[in-house]
């Protein structure tokens, strides 16, 4: 690993344990350690992860006594790990008994057709024993040490800080250098990142490209070339308001699932699609409330309908994992019938009334399944239930906590019900909807 690529993986990591750390410490938790590892593997799956952050958390919460003690040596006994990849985005955790869990976000965003190929419920995990010529691991010391010594600048920046500041300034010299050549201001001007999601799914596209608003109100498509000039891109027409179509745009990074109708629109040619999902590609435009450009890629569907995601720029957030995964056109996973028929299905019902997340969106399209799914674990209908709308509720917990709710909910009622003054004459009957399966009460309870 070259000294570039080791000073980025270790400011990932600290940012990691910044993230982590309120979280951890109000629950009795700790980071033993960080791994990064370029390849990264399930064992007894076909899943490979190329990037990987693994966060060993030591815990000193007390198990409970039902919980199986970790089938694995015995240093991994009271440690949980999260798996993120280079995103920061949560992939799968690991409890006390080892059992891997895959996040539902990121088992939603990998294509149906391939899903079953990979094994996962077979999943196991194994703390690497050894590590490859790219791969590092910082201890809770290194981590605590590279926040607080050498890694200081004059201003008494971490890497990690240093990091955050780098991009900002670097975007600012090149904005206000094209701003000025076309008269604008800095913020009509949105310059792509070198490694920008649309150069992966459109390698042909010139680089350096950048994307301004003139002074006509007009937005182009130009980019520098090698003399540092610039010049016309042949790859997008100027933008108009004369097919303004109404499109779901996808959101990310905080932002909600909407409905909207672009403030102007590119139609794009030239641009090689192989994806035979996606009829059309045009490029959307809309200005913030506070008056800056911003841009995203729309894409119609077999279904005629668009939906829309943010192309990565300069100076702007990187979409999350989930969303690379569910718009790459590079490994033919992109569906815009997909996306847009998962919206219709959460728009207009309560979810939808504080705006629409994109996992609420794929769990309530596949409501049914998970609820059947939880069935099909030991919980009744009701239980099943109560997690799937914990999940999507104003908490939104993930799987794991909300079952882990329910399962304490379960234990209190059963408390009840062997408590010594319960009414001798009580008789508590459960329809069909309400039974458990035979195995399901003592399913529930040993996962509590």
């Amino acid at each position: 690993m070259d000294d570039k690529k080791r000073e980025e993986v270790i400011g990932k990591m600290l940012k990691l344990s910044k993230d982590l750390q309120e979280e951890l410490s109000t629950n009795n938790q700790e980071i033993a350690n960080i791994g990064y590892y370029k390849d990264f593997r399930f064992k007894g799956t076909n899943l490979g992860i190329n990037d990987a952050y693994v966060v060993k958390i030591k815990d000193d919460s007390v198990p409970d006594k039902d919980v199986e003690p970790r089938k694995q040596d015995s240093k991994d006994e009271g440690f949980l790990y999260q798996i993120y990849d280079k995103n920061s985005n949560l992939i799968a955790t690991v409890n006390r008994e080892g059992r891997v869990e895959f996040n539902p976000e990121f088992i939603e965003a990998i294509d149906k057709r391939y899903i079953d190929s990979l094994n996962l419920g077979n999943a196991e995990f194994e703390s690497p024993q050894e590590l490859g010529r790219d791969d590092l691991v910082l201890t809770r010391e290194e981590i605590e040490s590279s926040k607080t010594k050498d890694e200081k600048n004059n201003s008494g920046l971490t890497i990690e800080e240093q990091q955050e500041q780098q991009e900002p300034e670097q975007k600012e010299s090149e904005e206000k250098k094209i701003a000025e050549e076309k008269g604008v201001p800095p913020s009509n001007v949105l310059k792509l990142r070198p490694d920008s999601n649309f150069y992966r799914d459109h390698p042909e596209v010139e680089e350096n490209l950048y994307f301004y608003k003139g002074s006509d109100g007009i937005i182009r498509a130009e980019y520098i070339d090698e003399n540092g000039n610039s010049q016309p891109s042949r790859f997008f027409e100027e933008s108009t308001t004369a097919i303004r179509e109404e499109t779901v745009s996808m959101g990310d990074n905080g932002k909600p699932v909407v409905k909207e109708t672009p403030y102007q629109v590119m139609e794009t040619k030239n641009l090689n699609n192989v994806d035979k999902d996606i009829r059309g590609v045009r490029i959307n435009v809309n200005i913030d409330s506070y008056g800056y450009l911003e841009i995203s890629e729309a894409r119609q569907g077999t279904n005629g309908m668009w939906s829309s995601h943010a192309i990565e720029v300069q100076g702007r957030d990187y979409n999350s994992h989930v969303m690379d995964r569910i718009t790459s056109i590079e490994t033919r996973k992109a569906d815009p019938d997909k996306l847009t028929e998962a919206y219709k299905s959460v728009d207009g019902t309560k979810v939808a009334e504080d705006g629409i997340e994109l996992s609420e969106m794929f769990l309530m399209q596949h409501a049914q399944e998970l609820i059947q799914k939880f069935i099909n674990e030991g919980y009744n209908k009701n239980e099943a239930t109560e997690i799937f709308n914990l999940m999507i509720g104003e908490e939104k917990l993930t799987e794991s906590q909300a079952k882990k709710e329910v399962n304490e909910n379960i234990k209190n009622q059963s408390r009840e019900k062997d408590s010594p003054d319960r009414g001798k004459d009580e008789v508590e009957i459960d329809d069909d909807d309400n039974q458990r399966t035979p195995w399901g009460d003592a399913e529930a309870r040993r996962r509590i």
